[in-house]
């Protein structure tokens, strides 16, 4: 499981001040956690440990177009969220492989559904729909920063499920 962690501390025989720190960690257990980064930093207060918030999509277009999106593993991806306010979204987004305009950015984004789990025709998450989306390349920095900045959400991490396993039709609670 991976951990992120926030303390005032410094690399472990270093001499000096010390200074906030984040940092990652692998660990099956919080205590385990605490000691890794023990090994590595001399922590000295403040310590907060806290799990990253994965962002799970199912892959529902073409698994083969992993060469074009390397990051993300498949042109066409959909989810259903809750966001920080706890609210339900869905959201399904889609790659193009070319530019659609001369100005735009490289293999675009365009969402294709974006709303509310009352399908709510005047929500404001269905400004989104229907849109390429200015200055975002689909990858899968642009889509957490995207999806943090525009649905006002947390999310650090991404993982797409191109194996079947995850079936966003197949449930109407969010994927976690």
């Amino acid at each position: 499981m991976k951990y992120k962690a926030t303390f005032v501390g410094r690399a472990r025989n270093a001499i000096g001040i010390f200074y906030p720190i984040t940092d990652t960690v692998e660990a099956e257990t919080e205590k385990e956690a605490f000691e890794k980064l023990g090994e590595t930093y001399e922590i000295n207060g403040n310590f907060k440990l806290t799990r990253p918030k994965t962002l799970i999509f199912e892959g529902a277009g073409w698994e083969e177009t992993k060469k074009q999106f390397p990051d993300i593993g498949n042109c066409r991806i959909r989810t259903r969220l809750v966001n920080d306010e706890g609210t339900v979204i869905y959201l399904e987004i889609m790659g193009r492989e070319k530019q659609m305009r001369e100005d735009g950015p490289e293999k675009p984004a365009f969402v294709q559904h974006c709303y509310s789990r009352d399908c709510n025709e005047v929500s404001e998450w269905r400004k989104h729909e229907g849109k390429p989306q200015p200055k975002f390349s689909y990858t899968a920095g642009n889509l957490i920063e995207w999806v943090n900045r525009s649905l006002r959400c947390s999310f650090s991490d991404l993982l797409v499920v191109n194996d079947g396993s995850v079936r966003v039709h197949a449930t109407k609670n969010p994927l976690f």
